[in-house]
C-alpha cells in the first residue's frame, strides 16, 4: 500500500474514465467513483484529477500518502466509515468533512456505530456486519442514483 505509485494509479483511472466515454452506451453519462480502505482514498484522489466524475464514495478510505486537492473538485462525496475503525478515526473523519466543507463541496459522512473497518466486506467474518451492511449499501446505491442520473 505504501509503496503505491499515485501518479500511475491516478492516469489508471483517467484511462478507465476515457475508455468509458468512447462506450456508445455511456454517451453523456456522468460517472462515479467508489473505493474502499485504500481504494476509497484513491476515488477521492482520482476525482481531483478527473472532472468527468460526478460522484465519490470513500469507504473508510485511508492512505497516509495520498492528499487530495479539493480546490477544483467538481464531485459530490458520500463519506462510509466505521465506528470502531483502527485505520480511520472519528478525528480523521472530522478533518475530511471540514476540508470539502472549506473547498465548498457537498459531501455527507456517515459513520455507522458498533462496526468495524472493512464491515461491508462479505469475505471478512471477522469483521463483516449484514445489517449495517446492508444500510450502507442502500445509503451508497441511493446516493449515486441521485447523483449519476
Amino acid at each position: 500500500m505504501l509503496e503505491l505509485d499515485t501518479s500511475c494509479a491516478g492516469c489508471d483511472l483517467s484511462c478507465a474514465v476515457d475508455a468509458l466515454e468512447r462506450q456508445l452506451e455511456v454517451g453523456g453519462a456522468k460517472f462515479g467513483c467508489i473505493g474502499f480502505c485504500m481504494g476509497g482514498k484513491l476515488a477521492l484522489y482520482g476525482a481531483s484529477l478527473v472532472p468527468e466524475i460526478a460522484a465519490v464514495v470513500d469507504c473508510y478510505g485511508v492512505h497516509p500518502n495520498i492528499s487530495v486537492d479539493f480546490s477544483s473538485w467538481g464531485a459530490r462525496v458520500l463519506g462510509i466509515f466505521a465506528e470502531n475503525c483502527e485505520f480511520v478515526s472519528g478525528a480523521d473523519v472530522k478533518a475530511l468533512s471540514e476540508s470539502l466543507d472549506a473547498a465548498g463541496v457537498e459531501s455527507r459522512m456517515l459513520t455507522y456505530v458498533g462496526v468495524q473497518h472493512a464491515f461491508l466486506n462479505e469475505s471478512r467474518p471477522d469483521v463483516f456486519d449484514a445489517d449495517n451492511a446492508a444500510e450502507a449499501w442502500r445509503d451508497i446505491d441511493s446516493f449515486l442514483e441521485a447523483e449519476l442520473h
